[in-house]
């Protein structure tokens, strides 16, 4: 484990990997491309300090160099101890971002890291799950006054922080990201959906057409043979089969 005053990371020494996985992100990332640009200009989060609890990827690190471009400082830690990408969380440490994140962390180091993120005082936080948001609500609550307020991502969190707002302990507003129709209607429905039948065909191993899944209760038929790429995909209640259609690319 590498620890300085603004990071802890698994290993500095993988900063380089770390660059080229950044890199790639961001050539394949034109409309952030583009908000960072004007953003370099107009600096709207000037004087902001934003805390961020997302998924620290590569395509999070074009993220976090677009929020610096727009005048904000950061601190960041991850939001899934299992999807940390330790050469990506070396590079943003290398980079001088305030970064506490490690791939396979316990319950303890997940929260031990929340907690540096609010040690940075935000006024603005970023969240996947609002396992960040919560902690300012509990155990962390002195940090609350000086948020104006948040965005949360996810289907989860927004449930999470619904609850809280009608039981009237949500202390500042937050922005229900998930509910945008972009967000809804294409990532919901076809990003977690095509996720799911891939998830499927890889922890049973079964990439060949006509292939039974009975521990699933439900059987799934591949049309063609893999390495192909989902296009769509449903489930007939009434017959409980699930059908995958997949095309080759030829």
């Amino acid at each position: 484990m590498d620890k300085g005053e603004l990071y802890t990371v698994a290993d500095l020494s993988l900063a380089d990997e770390g660059a080229l996985r950044v890199d790639w992100a961001r050539s394949r990332m034109p409309v952030l491309a583009a908000l960072r640009a004007q953003a370099e200009k107009d600096k709207p989060l000037a004087g902001m300090r934003v805390a961020g609890c997302l998924h620290v990827t590569k395509e999070t690190a074009v993220l976090i160099e677009t929020i610096r471009a727009a005048g904000a400082e950061l601190s960041w830690s991850g939001c899934n101890p299992l999807s940390t990408q330790d050469d990506v969380a070396a590079w943003l440490a290398r980079e001088g971002y305030s970064v506490h994140a490690w791939h396979g962390q316990s319950v303890e180091d997940f929260y031990w890291c929340i907690d540096r993120t609010l040690e940075f005082k935000p006024t603005l936080t970023l969240d996947d799950g609002a396992d960040l948001i919560v902690r300012v609500h509990g155990d962390k609550s002195e940090y609350a006054a000086g948020v104006i307020g948040g965005t949360e991502e996810t289907t989860t969190g927004v449930h999470r922080l619904r609850a809280m707002a009608a039981a009237g302990d949500l202390k500042y507003p937050v922005i229900a990201v998930n509910d945008a129709i972009t967000k809804w209607d294409f990532d919901n429905v076809y990003g977690t959906g095509q996720s799911t039948i891939d998830g499927i065909l890889r922890s049973t191993s079964c990439p060949h057409r006509r292939k039974d899944i009975s521990s699933l209760q439900d059987m799934v038929t591949v049309e063609k043979e893999l390495p192909c790429v989902l296009v769509e995909w449903a489930l007939t209640s009434s017959s409980q089969k699930l059908t995958l259609f997949l095309d080759s690319g030829q």
